[in-house]
């Protein structure tokens, strides 16, 4: 099957800033063009422009994905892919039932998950630590222990007027891991042996349990008490945390329609609004009793920028999320090449997973924190040519 080749023909691109999935900056009016285009939409977007031989025209609908108009249209980049003003949109746009009626969608290549974050704990350190690896019951049972060898030690003491060890302080010695001293002219009765043996034993499981649990504590950092969708429901519940989102965000209208999670459910009816991520970024930073609610890879960028210490991210897991997001590029319902984009688009997905999208973003990260945003055009311009010649 021969190359589909478009002759160096313009395609209208509409986009929306979502860093990292898009990040388009710096228009030039000389050349008519943006001179910093960055993100996983665009580097997709030169694969299949270098493939298919085309160029194209970037033209920003300046965050506005398409929301519902009284008419029944749509507002934003749906409704003027949809009205035909342009050929593809790229931004992270979900894939949806609504949307499905209006426009078409390529072949997906992004999958994250929506979550939420909130303002980094400060760690500060418990005066009873120590106490914390056993519960009071052990404590208690300990000291009845150490009262019942100190009267054994006083029986044996009255009964045989000898001088003998000192079993309260050998066991307190043994349970601090401490020699102590045995004369020549001590004598250890047969019912001593027995409690010491019995006593050395039970020592050895205490102390084991005792210092895995405080190490465990000492080592593992202290994470937010509000780590999963439940607990950040009854947070709001007791109007103790308010959740932020973008506002006409995608993820407000689905999870407000009678979500059969009911923990969802109930953060949908105290959420509020901000106008971008920034904001919803710096609203976390300063106040403890705000959640932010977005997608993932949108969060760990920001953590990533920003610092680890910014702001806290919970893991990645079923009781972390509100839903699953399948992202893709959009066209219009009379994009006569969507055939030949998706078997493309394919072959990459097959090729991502084959050499890990994860690595490749990870890697972008660190180029643009060390070396900056220029040496990660000509990385990617490298990366190009590579998988052009897998494609082809």
């Amino acid at each position: 099957m021969s190359r589909l080749d478009l002759q160096n023909r313009t395609l209208r691109i509409g986009f929306n800033n979502a860093p990292p999935t898009t990040d388009i900056y710096g228009w030039d009016e000389s050349i008519q063009a943006y001179r910093h285009v960055y993100g996983i939409d665009p580097f997709v977007l030169n694969l299949l422009a270098r493939y298919f031989n085309f160029t194209y025209q970037l033209i920003d609908c300046h965050g506005d994905y398409g929301s519902p108009l009284p008419n029944g249209s749509l507002s934003g980049a749906i409704g003027r892919l949809a009205r035909n003003e342009f050929d593809l949109g790229i931004g992270g746009f979900a894939v949806t039932y609504e949307r499905f009626n209006v426009v078409k969608f390529l072949n997906s290549h992004l999958f994250d998950q929506y979550t939420f974050a909130m303002a980094k704990i400060t760690t500060i350190p418990d005066f009873d630590i120590f106490f914390k690896p056993f519960e009071s019951i052990v404590w208690l049972c300990l000291l009845i222990t150490l009262i019942l060898s100190c009267l054994l030690y006083l029986a044996i003491k009255y009964l045989m007027p000898f001088k003998h060890i000192n079993l309260t302080l050998i066991s307190l010695n043994m349970l601090l891991q401490q020699s102590y001293p045995i004369r020549k002219d001590h004598q250890i009765i047969n019912s001593a042996k027995i409690w010491l043996f019995s006593f050395a034993f039970m020592s050895i499981v205490l102390l084991n349990i005792y210092q895995s649990y405080l190490f465990s504590i000492l080592t593992i950092t202290k994470s937010n008490e509000i780590d999963n969708i439940d607990k950040l429901a009854e947070s709001c519940r007791k109007h103790q945390t308010i959740p932020y989102t973008i506002k006409n965000n995608l993820i407000f209208r689905i999870i407000s329609k009678d979500n059969p999670n009911k923990s969802i459910f109930t953060i949908s009816k105290y959420v509020k609004f901000v106008k971008n991520h920034e904001d919803g970024i710096k609203m976390i930073q300063k106040s403890n009793s705000i959640a932010f609610i977005s997608l993932r890879i949108r969060l760990s960028f920001y953590q990533q920028y920003l610092g680890p210490d910014q702001f806290y991210l919970p893991m990645e897991s079923q009781d972390t999320k509100f839903l699953t997001l399948v992202g893709a590029i959009i066209c219009r319902t009379t994009f006569k090449y969507q055939n030949e984009f998706n078997r493309i688009l394919k072959r990459l997905r097959i090729i991502f997973l084959l050499h890990g999208l994860g690595m490749i973003l990870a890697i972008c990260c660190f180029i643009i924190e060390y070396f900056g945003r220029n040496i990660l055009s000509i990385w990617i311009n490298s990366n190009i040519h590579h998988k052009i010649k897998m494609l082809a």
